[in-house]
């Protein structure tokens, strides 16, 4: 085939068909190797599953940062003081102005 023909040009194709551009009648074309069908289908499958597992790699790191500075973080304390802190904040701060 055409875009098989070298390494360069394999490589080409394949990144063209990360973007969706496949070969023109490529699932349905009786000329085709089942061995390059096969190819493509798991080069596709396996290219996606890379980049979900960055993905996810990603989103766990932020959700344990997060969930870290939450640990740390020690803002509530009983109702009746947290009550109290409120209203004597409102208070005092009225008095300021």
């Amino acid at each position: 085939m055409e875009e098989f023909k070298s390494f360069e040009q394999t490589l080409q194709t394949e990144f063209q068909m990360l973007f969706g551009e496949f070969i023109d009648n490529w699932a349905n074309d009786p000329q085709l190797p089942r061995e390059l069908q096969a190819f493509v289908v798991l080069y596709l499958m396996v290219n996606f599953l890379l980049v979900l597992n960055f993905l996810l790699a990603i989103i766990v790191e932020a959700y344990t940062k997060v969930r870290e500075d939450n640990e740390r973080r020690t803002t509530e304390s009983e109702f009746f003081y947290d009550c109290w802190t409120a209203i004597s904040g409102e208070i005092f701060s009225v008095q300021t102005c």
